[in-house]
């Protein structure tokens, strides 16, 4: 008979970590292709962009009575610690106009990555998922500048998506010793193709207009997957499963006030509504290790949401300098919150400053900070025989980035 884990928590889907879910943004994901008419002759730029992820938590675990595993007394344990990720996402773009009209580019990039990880013996091990999730993105760019004031452009999203997910089935209460661990690992990656086009206008003295979409992709990943049963035997083989990156239209809008000072807004819409549920599928030999277990599945049911941002530009001889309030909602829905998604509305606040050496050569240095606030977490139990969780939850989230630009 089939059988299914439901509710597992998963930590690749948080929207903390996935770019447009509404947290950090960068200058190499998510590109309007009609900005590309900004360029003279050509323009070619390189940077890191270094995310500094930290949740503490604290809160308890409820083991509850399994016989068939031997554990036949509930138990229940505080935990607590901090769940950690830190990563460098080097990222460039290239842009060279062939002649007044046409223009052609490539943008490269995470449009999404985590590397959550705590300590490997904590009892968060049976509830949380270390898991690492990167979506990298190559896309090519064509625009047509029909005028002055009207570019537009069109582009793929070539994305190739990696995932490694580590977690632990056993029962701590068990007196069986070989069921207090049970340590399951799967790897998968995948390739998926997508979409986008915009538009930019200037409608009038000092104003730049922009309005781009970008497709979903629904990446297909496949690749090994481990567990170790209870009886000591390893089960191995290859497992499948998929992840999506939400549709999303932006429009942003510039309005020099005079020729140093001008104010900036962008309006995104993310459509998170697509992004159900994530199914992994294991292979027979992993299956028979989990008493039939043949599909993990994660309710997400996320909600589509609006991302708000605002801010002013100030230019001071050969600096630019940039300041930027944003407003992001969540796509997770409080009834599915649980401690691997420990999101709520928040706002961040961004300084970018850009420095012209000379008329070819800029540096730019950003810094965004996400405020967000002590969040109750509820993690109910993935099924009968798994652990529940209680626990109050405090992300804290920073964005670094730095590059380099060589224009003509």
């Amino acid at each position: 008979m089939t059988k299914k884990i439901i509710g597992l928590s998963f930590l690749l889907a948080s929207s903390t970590l996935m770019a447009e879910g509404g947290r950090f943004d960068n200058e190499f994901s998510w590109v309007n292709p009609a900005d590309m008419a900004k360029t003279k002759k050509y323009d070619v730029t390189a940077g890191l962009i270094y995310p500094i992820v930290r949740i503490p938590l604290s809160g308890t675990q409820n083991f509850p009575r399994v016989a068939t595993a031997g554990a036949f007394t509930p138990l229940s344990q505080t935990v607590g610690g901090t769940i950690r990720e830190t990563y460098t996402l080097p990222s460039g773009k290239i842009t060279y106009r062939l002649n007044d009209k046409l223009l052609i580019g490539v943008v490269a990039g995470q449009s999404f990555l985590n590397d959550l990880t705590y300590d490997v013996n904590s009892p968060l091990r049976y509830s949380i998922w270390r898991s690492k999730l990167n979506g990298y993105d190559v896309a090519p760019n064509l625009a047509y500048q029909f005028n002055d004031k009207y570019t537009f452009g069109f582009g793929l999203d070539i994305l190739k998506t990696s995932a490694e997910l580590n977690t632990n089935f056993g029962f701590p209460n068990s007196l069986v010793p070989a069921a207090r661990s049970i340590p399951f690992t799967l790897k998968a990656d995948g390739w998926q193709l997508g979409w986008h086009a915009g538009i930019v206008a200037k409608p009038w003295l000092g104003s730049y207009l922009s309005l781009s979409y970008f497709s979903d992709q629904n990446a297909h990943l496949k690749g090994p997957v481990t567990v170790i049963g209870t009886s000591g035997v390893t089960g191995t083989g290859e497992g499948t499963g998929s992840v999506i990156r939400p549709a999303m239209v932006r429009m942003g809008v510039f309005q020099a006030l005079n020729k140093d000072f001008g104010l900036v807004g962008q309006l995104s819409y993310v459509q998170w509504s697509k992004f159900k549920t994530i199914v992994a599928n294991l292979p027979t030999a992993v299956s028979a290790q989990l008493n039939g277990v043949t599909q993990l599945t994660v309710p997400l049911y996320y909600r589509n949401v609006w991302v708000t941002e605002f801010g002013a530009r100030k230019v001071i001889k050969k600096a630019t300098l940039l300041g930027m309030l944003r407003y992001a909602q969540t796509p997770v829905n409080n009834i599915f919150k649980d401690i691997s998604l420990p999101e709520s509305n928040a706002w961040s606040s961004t300084i970018r400053g850009e420095y012209d050496f000379t008329d070819n050569i800029s540096v730019f240095g950003r810094w965004s900070h996400v405020f967000q606030f002590n969040a109750s977490l509820t993690a109910p139990p993935n099924t009968p025989t798994r652990p529940s969780l209680v626990a109050i939850a405090t992300p804290s989230v920073d964005t670094l980035a730095i590059g380099l630009t060589y224009k003509g």
